[in-house]
């Protein structure tokens, strides 16, 4: 769906970032068509953000061109 949307600049962003399926489909992406593309994702389970997202990102993206923000810990 992200390669229907003919700017190469985007930003994408991701309310229910999940395990992360949008950035890694953003990352792939632009090594395809040479894009630069960015996203954005929001998760609310520091678990999942932790556990999941975040190293799935650094596999997806060895250079590490990410930064990770955490807002608010709720217990």
């Amino acid at each position: 769906i992200i390669s229907f949307y003919p700017e190469k600049d985007a930003r994408v962003m991701d309310f229910f970032g999940g395990s992360g399926a949008t950035a890694h489909a953003v990352v792939d992406l632009n090594k395809e068509d040479g894009g630069k593309r960015s996203w954005i994702l929001v998760e609310e389970m520091g678990s999942t953000f932790h556990k999941v997202l975040v190293p799935r990102m650094k596999h997806a993206d060895p250079s590490n061109n990410f930064s990770t923000y955490e807002v608010e810990t709720v217990p």
